[in-house]
């Protein structure tokens, strides 16, 4: 352990030799002539070598140079470190880091570890690192620094992150076949202004000397950095010990001590607590591995006093059912988060992978499971250290050695089997060797869930992907199904929601107003609507008709009054549907136009266009709108006060996108993910988009889309993420939570309510469209947050089961505006509604969910008019 002696020694000023970049044309011969020299003179060197892609491809060294780089990982390990070679992690976020790194280290594991045991804890990632780009995703491989040379500085940059993993950037970049001389003046300059030094040597040119040439250069590279180190100026350093240098006591190796009792002769053998209480008095946390019929419980980690310490349980996948109790509903399940592998595990894992699981321990005997964050989510740990259940013999030999086992670098799970403890002089050996491991002052006892919290960062947005996989799974299976037939019910409730067209309607424009106030004594409308409302105007007219409430001519004829209404203006050149217009005169009020109000409008138009007596009123009027002008490379643009703006990237514009693709001009989606990737993979990058945005969304209108045209892939994963999110609020605090945009019956009269992905404290977000003070503060979120009546319907329609029950129950409870259908919600704060006040918004989508719920879930586009 010299090397890690030095490095934390402050005396003595690190340096880091890297070689980089092995050509696959360098002859084996060549490359060891030219490590051989350096190691003889007791230089440690860090060895990037690039592993060969899923695919095949890539740049890797030969065969020849992969077994001298074995024979010296294994001969030399205190000299001689191999790091894997990712490309480009900057680019990245902190959760595509983490696979990343998964699917490079089981790359090098294949190409490097077999018969070896090498753990890589150092990652080589060539390129520039941005300000505010951290890489603590790759510790879930094991992974604590990464080496980043980028361009030539001479100056070493270090920076930790809070989970601890270090990024080492710039430094000395050259090629390996630089002159010596210039080699040594780089070094001297550097030494004298630095205090630690980065040297990352090429090995491109390698291919270019002769097994004499190499052997000549590494000689002359090897005495260069042996006198700096003779005089004291330098201790060459391997990468992984220079990260122990500058955290020393702060590294901070997270390790999880789990206890198998999965196998033991009685559930829980009489010396166990006995046990655990000693561990709990070495600080040592304990996580339990038990049997079990199937995954899931009622609780999803059951927690049992043992006497100084809490312990965590965790259960074997048994090849039993995954869920047990059939008594239990999707409300009442909590998500699991941990389950282990073992030897007799012969269930399909698939199913496991596909219910938002956290962590899998395994402990099966020579699996070859990576480690890492897998394509669902998952954190694969193999057990680092098994100790069986009779110590004695030659089954193992663990006295004085579990410390060395683990090494000083890798975050590591040890599992006990419990019968090993049935004895005295096993639980004496084993309580000996934790204590050691427990005076490191680096080490940091973990439950297994805290271990998998540990290595993984943060991300909130993998967690909101997990828990909808968990819930869907439940429905899945059946645990919450509608319990009767509401069809009469719901006929009720749209014509009850039609009554807001049928009496609001004004008799010249066809059109109905915005929202409508009305008391005993008092009435009155907001005049204002948008192409939004338009919509839901024509939208409710095709679903009354469809459900019977009116009839087809009735329909026909109201349509088309409306289109005949439409106001159009030239704008910016350009004859557009205006923004905002007086529902009864049909007069516009400003000369904007609203790229998301005009989609959402265009697809109810193509909806439209299907019906005979409509198709070539609803093709006239579209063709007289000049709408390609405003999609500028496949963005579509707002125009707002006599000028273009780029209206793309908002949670609006996926769905509005559509809108106008269905009528032939072509339009991003900010939502749109690559080719190729996994289904979870695809949910952490729209997650991470819509973070971007900034703004919270809601119901709609992703769950309009569904009603209207079916889900796309992207809004099934959000409607999926916010349905979990909805339900996760119940089951934590007992609020029923049903967000989207809404009209409110007093100031600012408007707020977009929703999710934000980001904030896992408080997700729960009201936005006002008024910018004063008074309307951003947390007493306004809380004042104003509102359970939607037309998004509580929409879940009951896209989502039914249990809880929708419950949000529509509650929607619908005190709510009734005779002659106005529905109001707009109920207030969170006050449990009171939105008493008096309704909306065309609210009944018009009413409407639609109902008719899609009394069509057997199928959208309008799937009707044949």
């Amino acid at each position: 352990m010299l090397g890690v002696s030095w490095a934390s020694d402050p005396r003595f000023t690190p340096l880091v030799l890297i070689l980089s970049g092995c050509n696959p044309k360098v002859d084996s011969d060549v490359l060891f002539n030219l490590i051989d020299p350096i190691v003889s003179h007791n230089i440690p060197v860090g060895f990037a070598v690039e592993t060969p892609a899923p695919d095949g491809s890539g740049d890797g060294p030969t065969v020849g140079c992969v077994e001298i780089m074995r024979d010296l990982s294994s001969n030399l390990p205190g000299l001689f470190e191999l790091m894997p070679d990712i490309a480009s992690l900057n680019d990245e976020i902190a959760y595509f880091q983490a696979r990343r790194a998964f699917e490079v280290y089981g790359r090098f594991q294949a190409a490097f570890e077999p018969g070896l045991g090498l753990k890589p804890v150092s990652l080589f990632s060539p390129g520039e690192f941005a300000d505010g780009i951290g890489i603590a995703g790759v510790r879930s491989s094991g992974f604590r620094s990464v080496y980043a040379p980028g361009k030539e500085t001479n100056v070493t940059l270090v920076r930790s992150e809070p989970n601890g993993v270090l990024t080492v950037s710039g430094g000395i970049v050259a090629d390996v076949t630089l002159p010596v001389g210039d080699f040594r003046k780089l070094l001297d300059r550097t030494i004298a202004d630095d205090d630690f030094i980065l040297v990352n040597l090429s090995l491109a040119g390698l291919a270019d000397l002769t097994p004499d040439q190499a052997f000549q250069q590494g000689s002359d590279l090897a005495v260069a950095v042996a006198r700096r180190k003779a005089l004291g100026q330098i201790v060459p350093t391997l990468p992984r010990d220079f990260h122990l240098r500058l955290t020393g006591s702060d590294y901070n190796r997270a390790i999880a001590v789990c206890i198998d009792t999965a196998k033991a002769d009685e559930d829980i053998p009489a010396s166990y607590s006995e046990f655990v209480a000693a561990l709990g008095g070495l600080s040592i946390k304990v996580t339990q591995i038990v049997s079990g019929q199937g995954l899931l419980f009622e609780n999803g980690i059951d927690k049992a006093d043992t006497g100084q310490n809490s312990v965590e349980t965790c259960r074997v996948l048994d090849g039993g059912p995954l869920i047990s109790g059939s008594e239990q509903t999707a409300i009442g399940f909590d998500r699991p988060k941990c389950a282990v592998m073992a030897d007799n595990t012969e269930q399909d894992l698939s199913e496991t992978f596909s219910i938002g699981l956290s962590t899998l321990l395994d402990v099966s005997q020579g699996s070859g499971l990576a480690r890492g964050l897998d394509e669902s989510g998952i954190l694969r740990i193999p057990a680092a250290i098994k100790i069986p259940a009779s110590l004695d013999g030659e089954s193992i030999d663990i006295a004085g050695r579990l410390p060395g086992l683990i090494g000083n670098h890798r975050d590591a799970v040890v599992v006990i089997d419990a019968r090993s403890i049935a004895t005295e002089s096993g639980r004496s050996l084993i309580l000996r060797e934790l204590s050691e491991l427990a005076s490191q002052p680096w080490s940091t006892f973990k439950t297994l869930n805290g271990f998998s919290n540990t290595v993984v960062p943060d991300f909130n947005h993998l967690e909101l992907i997990r828990q909808s996989k968990f819930d869907q799974y439940l429905e899945a299976r059946g645990e919450n199904a509608g319990a009767s037939d509401k069809n009469a019910e719901m006929m009720e409730r749209a014509k009850l929601a039609w009554q807001y067209f049928e009496n609001e309607t004004h008799n010249k424009s066809g059109l109905a107003p915005g929202a409508v106030y009305k008391s005993v004594d008092f009435r009155s409308s907001y005049e204002v609507i948008t192409m939004w409302d338009v919509a839901s105007h024509l939208n409710a007219a095709v679903c009354a008709a469809e459900l019977g409430i009116i009839t087809r001519k009735d329909m026909v004829e109201r349509v088309q009054s409306i289109l005949k209404k439409l106001p159009a203006n030239k704008n910016l050149g350009l004859n557009l549907p205006v923004a905002e217009f007086h529902f009864a005169s049909a007069s516009p009020l400003n000369s904007d136009y609203n790229s998301c109000d005009t989609g959402r409008l265009l697809i109810s138009l193509h909806l439209l266009s299907r019906v005979a007596e409509l198709k070539d009123q609803v093709a006239k009027l579209v063709a007289s709108w000049d709408l390609a002008q405003t999609v500028r490379q496949g963005k579509i643009m707002d125009i707002s006060r006599q000028k273009m703006v780029d209206a793309s990237f908002t949670n609006c514009s996926h769905y509005a996108g559509i809108g106008y693709r269905l009528w032939g001009i072509e339009s991003d989606s900010p939502f749109k993910t690559p080719d190729g990737e996994g289904e979870f993979d695809q949910g952490i990058r729209l997650l991470n988009v819509v973070g971007n945005i900034g703004a919270a969304y809601g119901a709609e209108p992703i769950l309009l889309e569904a009603v209207e045209l079916g889900f796309s892939p992207e809004s099934k994963i959000l409607a999926d993420v916010l349905y979990s999110a909805q339900l996760a609020e119940y089951r934590r605090s007992g609020d029923l939570v049903a967000v989207s945009e809404t009209p409110l019956d007093r100031e600012p009269w408007f707020t977009y309510q929703g999710l934000d992905v980001n904030d896992a404290l408080d997700p729960w977000k009201v936005f006002s469209i008024a910018d004063e003070a008074r309307f951003k503060t947390p007493g306004f979120t809380y004042a104003n947050r509102l359970l939607s009546t037309k998004a509580a319907f929409l879940w009951g329609s896209v989502r039914p089961g249990e809880f929708s029950d419950k949000l529509v129950d509650r929607a619908t409870r005190d709510t009734v505006l005779p002659g106005l259908g529905f109001v707009v919600g109920v207030y969170k704060s006050t449990d009171q509604p939105t008493f008096g006040y309704s909306d065309i918004n609210t009944n018009g989508i009413v409407l639609e969910a109902i008719a899609y719920a009394l069509r057997g879930g199928k959208p309008m586009s799937s009707v044949a008019f």
